[in-house]
């Protein structure tokens, strides 16, 4: 009896230690670990990606599936590249009329992308009059930049783009979001820590739970160039995260304290108007996921299996083209049933989101006319005012990335308010100008008519392409 005992433990043995051998032997160098820890071997400023791949080649290899460019599974998404927004809503040619998102605005696509796309769109090589792109518009986009900032200072965010692009070797790698040594998440960029010490908040105390947002929400926000520091990006979360709040903190702070009074002077209307900025993590606080726990990163980043490994998926998309890893898991609905019922959400976003962009074109139209019919700026006063307030807050939702569903009530009263506002907007105009006749707005495109006829939306209509450049120099 013993001496079976002893052959079968000896077997065994022999087995372990012919499978750790054949794991080992196969495999690429791994970085070093014990429980809850990483050694990878790595410096502490390392951001070469390809360093990163070699030591975790399947999160690398999900990483890189943000290069696929497909507009399936989507009603509203997009990932394809030079996808036009200036096409799909003919509206913005009025609304941004003498700012650079008139010159080219495209729907976003991958992020291995950043760097070529922000090399190659017109709102850094073409502006006007010789005008050079700020350096500011750099920092979300290479895992460079809080170095950079470290180094020059201030004088980081005043410097042109093309300067930056002519010395910068890495777009986004994990460094972004990853300490290189131990691999645990954090946070790196300055206006996002400047930010949340503002609200009273240490990131370096931060829990994992919220580092899943604050990775995210290091650059999905709103925010804007701080005049009075050459351009520093700052955030304007000092009176909160809605679209009022932050409305009110540009009015009393930013153009008291920092000199900052508009993004640009809209040319037809005479308005000074304000630019959003993807503000997904301002639209999310609140939303009926975040109270309940739900992190960025439980929906973009659900756990896949990579090469019969489990990983936390690097694909940054819509949760809607992996529904079964990023909704069922949670949800008891069967994925038919979750996509009509996100897909409702956004076609109900959409079209307030088309009537307030229509609404708000109608304003400036009718404070141009005012003008030509010898309006005064006194006379003007209000009329711009609520114009700034309308479009404010229609781009609040048009430059937020989930077409309503991060926060659908939030984005329905804020789309309310908007054709409200704008809707006053043209009255108060028409009164100054003394005329009736109102301007009519651009007609919708074909893009925007079709996706107002149809219920749903199939999941074989959409586009795909090869994966693109990736190169910025």
């Amino acid at each position: 009896m013993h001496r079976k005992k002893w052959i079968l433990a000896g077997c065994m043995l022999l087995v372990m230690a012919f499978m750790i051998m054949a794991v080992g032997g196969c495999g690429k160098p791994a970085a070093k670990s014990t429980v809850g820890t990483i050694d990878t071997g790595l410096t502490a400023d390392e951001m070469d990606l390809q360093k990163f791949a070699n030591l975790f080649p399947h999160h690398y290899d999900s990483f890189m599936k943000n290069a696929e460019m497909s507009s399936f599974g989507t009603k509203y998404g997009g990932n394809l590249e030079k996808d036009s927004h200036l096409e799909k809503y003919p509206y913005l040619s009025t609304l941004f009329a003498g700012y650079p998102f008139s010159l080219e605005y495209n729907e976003d696509r991958g992020h291995v992308y950043a760097m070529r796309d922000i090399a190659t769109v017109k709102r850094v090589t073409s502006l006007p009059n010789g005008k050079k792109q700020v350096g500011s518009c750099l920092t979300c986009k290479s895992a460079e930049v809080p170095g950079m900032i470290q180094k020059m200072g201030l004088d980081y965010y005043s410097t042109p783009v093309e300067e930056h692009l002519k010395n910068v070797n890495h777009g986004m790698t994990c460094a972004n979001c990853h300490d290189p040594q131990t691999m645990k998440l954090r946070v790196v960029q300055p206006a996002f820590i400047a930010a949340m010490k503002e609200r009273g908040e240490d990131v370096t105390k931060a829990t994992q739970k919220q580092l899943r947002d604050y990775v995210c929400a290091q650059c999905h926000v709103e925010y804007y160039f701080n005049p009075s520091r050459q351009g520093e990006v700052t955030f304007p979360w000092e009176k909160g995260f809605t679209p009022d709040a932050i409305e009110q903190y540009y009015n009393e702070v930013a153009a008291t304290e920092n000199k900052f009074a508009q993004d640009w002077k809209h040319p037809l209307a005479g308005t000074p108007m304000l630019k959003a900025q993807h503000p997904e993590f301002e639209t999310y606080q609140g939303s009926i996921h975040q109270v309940n726990g739900v992190s960025c990163a439980d929906c973009h980043m659900p756990y896949i299996k990579e090469g019969g490994q489990k990983i936390s998926s690097h694909q940054w998309t819509s949760p809607l083209k992996q529904m079964e890893q990023s909704c069922v898991v949670c949800h008891r609905e069967d994925t038919e049933t979750l996509r009509n019922y996100v897909i409702n959400k956004q076609d109900l976003t959409f079209e307030l989101l088309n009537k307030a962009g229509s609404a708000t074109e109608v304003a400036a139209k009718s404070i141009e006319k005012a003008m030509q019919a010898g309006a005064t700026d006194a006379d003007l006063e209000a009329a711009r005012k609520l114009h700034r307030s309308a479009q404010w807050r229609w781009d609040f939702v048009a430059a937020e990335n989930s077409m309503g569903f991060h926060n659908t009530p939030l984005t329905m009263n804020t789309l309310a308010k908007s054709i409200d506002l704008a809707n006053q907007a043209t009255m108060a105009a028409a009164k100054a100008g003394n005329f009736h006749d109102i301007p009519a707005a651009t007609p919708y495109s074909e893009f925007i008519n079709e996706r107002l006829a149809t219920k749903g939306w199939p999941k074989d209509k959409g586009e795909k392409r090869p994966a693109g450049d990736l190169s910025w120099k």
